[in-house]
């Protein structure tokens, strides 16, 4: 007998994230990124697409994504996929309580933002992979909070 809950996330969303990753990143390219793979920028391309089933990514494709990147959703939604929980032991701090506690304000308002920008009736795969990202940020931004508090 099996206690096994249905999941809500598949491997399609953490490759649709990789994607995304990438693709919102100002200053990180695709074709860099298949440079430092050895690979062309459209073979790279597929391997992060979410419906090419015969070119899946690999884990040093998840690793690069999420290094050169800085956006840890993938292995967020990976990590929820088997009921755990990312979280990353970030040591950054403000130059002020106040300038730490607005920067979370702010963060928390691109999650509500996001998730009201969203369709009603459930979320699409891009909804979820943006609405978890503003989520990322917004836990980062209490972190750096925290670490700020804590400091003083």
């Amino acid at each position: 007998m099996s206690n096994k809950k249905e999941q809500s996330v598949d491997c399609d969303d953490v490759h649709f994230a990789m994607h995304s990753a990438v693709k919102n990143n100002q200053s990180v390219k695709f074709s860099d990124l298949a440079t430092e793979t050895g690979q062309n920028k459209q073979t790279f391309i597929n391997r992060l697409n979410y419906k090419d089933t015969e070119h899946p990514p690999t884990v040093e494709d998840l690793e690069l994504v999420v290094r050169r990147t800085g956006d840890t959703t993938p292995i967020e939604i990976l990590c929820s996929m088997f009921g755990g929980r990312f979280t990353s032991a970030s040591k950054d701090v403000s130059e002020s309580v106040m300038s730490a506690v607005l920067h979370a304000a702010s963060e928390q308002g691109d999650v509500y933002a996001a998730i009201e920008k969203a369709k009603p009736g459930g979320y699409s795969r891009k909804e979820k992979v943006e609405i978890n990202r503003q989520i990322s940020e917004a836990v980062a931004a209490l972190n750096k909070l925290k670490n700020t508090v804590n400091q003083e």
